[in-house]
């Protein structure tokens, strides 16, 4: 059995998201930070609390959203990206682009 294609769902569902994505690379033995303004289009909301109850204990409490966007992907997992300037790190990806949208799980970055 197949999954229709929910794009034109996802479309309708959602907006236009925009993020700055950073970009990361070594200069001199130093990582040094690069931010991209981006634009894609799908939905951000918050992770369901039973699919925050099954992660780890210390991952509980941090702030965990859910992005459906419409393919290509725009960023990859352990990315960073920014939303109403909070970071936030690519925790997971679920390649659904033969139906049209694509998921991904992020959290808060804490780590600057």
């Amino acid at each position: 059995m197949t999954l229709p294609n929910v794009s034109g769902a996802v479309s309708a569902w959602g907006g236009v998201i925009d993020f700055v994505l950073v970009g990361k690379r070594q200069v001199d033995f130093k990582t040094v930070e690069a931010l991209y303004q981006r634009t894609t289009y799908g939905t951000r909301q918050p992770l369901s609390a039973q699919a925050v109850a099954i992660k780890p204990e210390g991952q509980r409490a941090w702030r965990w959203e859910v992005l459906h966007i419409a393919p290509p992907a725009p960023f990859g997992l352990d990315d960073i990206v920014i939303f109403d300037e909070v970071r936030y790190r690519v925790m997971s990806k679920k390649d659904y682009s033969k139906f049209g949208y694509l998921a991904y799980e992020i959290a808060q970055d804490y780590q600057k």
